[in-house]
């Protein structure tokens, strides 16, 4: 889970949500991308107005900068060490090379997740999109997601394949 909190000395928002001085807010999962792109969120981090955090509580705040960015952009792995925990899948583990495929019909100026469900399979490799009438400004973002808490807290984004890739 990833939080924000407004350490100015004013009431601030980000896309579109009031902060309080000193209050947190978690970023919803599938607002991640969003957000770690928002520029005004970025220059306020950047100027200490924003701070990014794992958790509520003050003790899991980011000091570094670039830590900050990296882990809100979800390109900073948080996860605890081989040596502190079992690894998430054995490396000896592979998939049935079976394919999930749907087609989805996404309105002009919209947004929309397409979900498939990893039942068995841990390891994620490749995927193809094809888009049919692409406009300027389109993009597409690929993350797994442990939607029901199996290995993870619920909702925590395991991997970013595509943090965002213009069409």
């Amino acid at each position: 889970m990833k939080w924000i909190k407004n350490a100015d000395i004013i009431e601030r928002t980000w896309r579109g949500t009031s902060f309080e001085v000193g209050e947190y807010r978690q970023i919803p999962v599938d607002e991640y991308p969003r957000w770690a792109s928002d520029s005004t969120l970025l220059a306020d981090i950047a100027n200490g107005k924003a701070v990014v955090a794992k958790d509520d509580t003050g003790t899991t705040d980011f000091t570094d900068l670039n830590d900050a960015i990296s882990y809100l952009r979800g390109e900073l792995s948080t996860h605890v060490s081989v040596d502190e925990q079992p690894p998430f899948a054995k490396p000896d583990f592979r998939t049935k090379y079976s394919a999930t495929s749907s087609k989805q019909t996404v309105a002009v100026n919209s947004s929309q997740m397409i979900d498939f469900e990893l039942v068995a399979e841990r390891y994620v490799s490749g995927g193809e999109i094809i888009i049919k009438n692409a406009q300027f400004g389109d993009y597409v973002t690929a993350s797994v997601v442990d939607k029901n808490g199996l290995y993870a807290p619920a909702g925590t984004v395991l991997a970013n394949y595509v943090v965002k890739q213009w069409v």
